[in-house]
């Protein structure tokens, strides 16, 4: 299994189209039995998303995404996914209501579907101290949603986040 990931953040669209065409040279160049290649299961765009320019930042991630795409399948491989990443969402829905945040993300999971993309919203809560109210918007996002997903962070190098634990054990429920 391979993933690429392509990464647009705050250097634009000329910096991000240099590193995917590096990017899919060095996937090319990687040695491949004859007979058979692996498949790339995503190859990946990381989006720092703004909510008042989305739409047209996921149409200039996918259109390098699906330039990549078609590179990898001219050299024989078979590409799973098209992926789109974004930073945490509670910083790109941060001043809105419950209300308006979810009609974004039902937008968001509309042009998904439609663009065929997979769409990574970022997690819910990364550190121990975030707020959990987080966790229980993101169980409304998935639960209202078919494309999105996103993540939850339940321990790492300081040890358990058991208001992370508890809000995942929620969410789950």
């Amino acid at each position: 299994m391979q993933v690429v990931g392509l990464r647009f953040l705050d250097w634009g669209r000329k910096h991000a189209l240099r590193l995917l065409a590096l990017t899919v040279l060095f996937a090319i160049a990687l040695p491949a039995s004859a007979a058979e290649k692996p498949k790339v299961r995503a190859i990946t765009a990381f989006v720092k998303l703004d909510r008042e320019h989305y739409q047209q930042q996921v149409h200039e991630a996918l259109a390098a995404l699906r330039q990549a795409r078609q590179a990898f399948q001219q050299a024989g491989y078979e590409v799973q996914s098209l992926r789109i990443a974004t930073q945490p969402f509670p910083e790109y829905v941060r001043g809105l209501s419950r209300a308006e945040a979810l009609a974004f993300f039902a937008a968001y999971d509309e042009l998904a579907r439609a663009e065929q993309f997979d769409a990574a919203i970022g997690p819910a809560m990364q550190q121990d101290s975030d707020d959990p109210v987080q966790a229980d918007l993101l169980a409304d996002i998935l639960r209202n949603t078919k494309a999105l997903n996103a993540s939850l962070t339940v321990a790492d190098e300081q040890g358990v986040h058991w208001r992370g634990v508890r809000a995942a054990a929620r969410l789950i429920k």
